[in-house]
């Protein structure tokens, strides 16, 4: 029986640090499309999930705000 909650509390926290993983990766390979990870706690891992969102959300823009200004740079040469 303890055994068994062992088992259970444990996945409770590794379920949700691979599925952090797994973003970081796709972020790291340059994915910056917008996924919904069902990471809803409240503590230091649902922070770090709302972190990794907003990061790749500033990166979106970031890359699109250069992208228009090297439009606007190849539209003036």
């Amino acid at each position: 029986m303890l055994a068994i909650c062992v088992v259970i509390v444990a996945r409770s926290f590794a379920s949700p640090i691979s599925l952090l993983r797994d973003e970081s990766l796709l972020l790291a390979n340059g994915d910056l499309r917008d996924r919904q990870v069902s990471i809803s706690l409240q503590d230091e891992i649902g922070q770090l999930a709302d972190g990794f969102r907003t990061m790749r959300q500033q990166l979106h823009q970031l890359i699109n705000k250069v992208h228009a200004q090297s439009d606007q740079v190849a539209a003036a040469s």
